[in-house]
């Protein structure tokens, strides 16, 4: 009777065990599962109490590793957006100066005067030849005066 009785304590002692390790699989698989759908903070919050809560898992060292991996990819998540911020801040801040630039250093004009020698040029013989009309510019041409004289020897010694 005694070797029945530890039979069936055994048997439910391991019914038990099996319990027990299929519901702490059924946990991981979860947690797995939650880890890969969720965001980063939540699952490495949800594996710290875990791992918190049951010390001794049989995949305590998967669990750290998953924990880690998150935690790295949280790490270098960061580190990009934080590389990102600071290029557009950067292209942000040239554009900015040079909108400002271009507003509060204007270039100076530089105003050219009149030619020289233009002063002594005789305007009443000068006529614009864009100003004439095609009649003009036939005349002109008949009477050989379209023509720009030769300056005389006296104009380039000047």
């Amino acid at each position: 009777m005694e070797q029945a009785i530890q039979q069936r304590d055994t048997l439910a002692e391991q019914s038990r065990q099996r319990e027990e390790k299929d519901r702490a699989a059924r946990e991981v698989a979860q947690l797995r599962n939650f880890c890969v759908t969720q965001d980063g903070n939540k699952a490495i919050a949800a594996l710290d109490a875990f791992l918190k809560k049951h010390p001794q898992t049989f995949a305590i060292q998967e669990l750290q590793s998953l924990r880690a991996e998150l935690i790295a990819k949280r790490d270098r998540n960061a580190r990009i957006q934080n590389i990102l911020l600071g290029s557009l801040s950067l292209l942000g801040a040239l554009f900015i100066l040079s909108i400002l630039k271009s507003l509060l250093f204007k270039k100076r004009r530089t105003t050219i005067g009149s030619l020289p020698g233009i002063d002594k040029l005789d305007k009443a013989k000068f006529t614009d030849p864009l100003s004439l009309t095609a009649q003009d510019s036939q005349a002109r041409v008949k009477n050989k005066t379209a023509r720009i004289p030769i300056p005389d020897n006296q104009d380039l010694t000047r």
